[in-house]
């Protein structure tokens, strides 16, 4: 069976045999690896590397309001978003519910007289017929923390690279979407219909029907690439999220550090290093020590441990 895509590079179509991993485009030239997970197109977002640097001193020094802090880590993750594309067609009908209107009139000697009327009890029919687009982050640690994250308006208008997952593990973590082709299908039907039919009350019927139905339906993948960056700040710990594609923040969160909890840390950190120069110590002394040195050393490193994710976080 042939495939028809179009080319990242020259938008010019090409065919390609189902099953292929690899097709060349015949105006440009482009030679383009090809993934298809479960019957949908997967693409990804290109990062820009010459913004980053530049992005996170902008983003923390507005977020810190210029007072010091420490960066703990940072990772580019390639965020999965749905792109579901689809036009909603066919009708609702319904009888609106007959009220009674007052309104007021004069009598010719500047009095006014409130009478009533009666509207409604018609029967209205309306035709559907509503192109939708929706995007979403197929991802809940991002819907958890960061509920407002908004980098995907427009998205489909900018140029799309089709999945390169070796391009993209050497340049970050990939997180793949959490639901399976299928529930997401359903999911963005149902979103499609409702949001078709958002506007129709049907409190405001005597009986209401509506039959609806999605066409020319297109759902893809899209892998967008953000910065995560984390941080400390006296005794806070924040987070902001850079967009490796324009460099905007496109979230941000700031957590208190729980004094109790550091404190238990440290605490575990000097029992380990004390416990592991008591148990050294030990298998030096006692014959047949090599068991004690060994139990010295894991504590030893165990201790280190702890006291670098003090110090420096996980």
């Amino acid at each position: 069976m042939n495939v028809s895509i179009s080319c990242p590079s020259c938008a010019s179509p090409v065919s390609y045999a189902s099953g292929n991993k690899v097709c060349r485009c015949l105006s440009c030239g482009t030679v383009l690896k090809i993934l298809l997970t479960g019957g949908i197109f997967s693409y990804r977002k290109e990062i820009q590397e010459s913004i980053l640097e530049k992005a996170v001193k902008t983003s923390l020094d507005d977020f810190c309001q210029n007072n010091d802090y420490r960066i703990i880590d940072r990772d580019v993750i390639f965020l999965p978003i749905w792109c579901a594309e689809g036009r909603v067609t066919g009708w609702v009908s319904g009888k609106v519910n007959k009220k009674r209107t007052p309104y007021s009139v004069e009598d010719g000697k500047g009095k006014k007289r409130v009478l009533f009327r009666t509207e409604g009890g018609e029967v209205l029919r309306r035709i559907i017929d509503v192109p939708l687009t929706f995007f979403d982050v197929d991802n809940s640690f991002f819907r958890e923390y960061f509920p407002s994250v908004d980098l995907f308006s427009g998205a489909r208008e900018d140029n799309l690279l089709l999945f390169d997952e070796d391009k993209m593990k050497d340049s970050g973590k990939i997180y793949f979407p959490e639901k399976e082709i299928e529930e997401a299908k359903a999911v963005f039907v149902k979103k499609m219909k409702e949001t078709a039919l958002s506007h129709w009350d049907a409190k405001k019927f005597d009986f209401f029907r509506s039959v609806s139905e999605v066409l020319n339906f297109n759902l893809t993948l899209i892998f967008y690439p953000v910065l995560l960056v984390r941080f400390v700040l006296s005794k806070r710990e924040g987070f902001v999220i850079i967009d490796c594609t324009t460099g905007k923040t496109a979230g941000r969160k700031m957590t208190v550090l729980k004094s109790g909890e550091e404190n238990f840390l440290a605490k575990k950190g000097l029992f380990c290093l004390a416990s592991s120069v008591v148990g050294y110590v030990s298998g030096i002394l006692i014959s047949r020590g090599g068991f004690f040195a060994g139990v010295g050393i894991f504590l030893a490193l165990l201790g280190a441990v702890f006291l670098f994710r003090k110090n420096y976080g996980d």
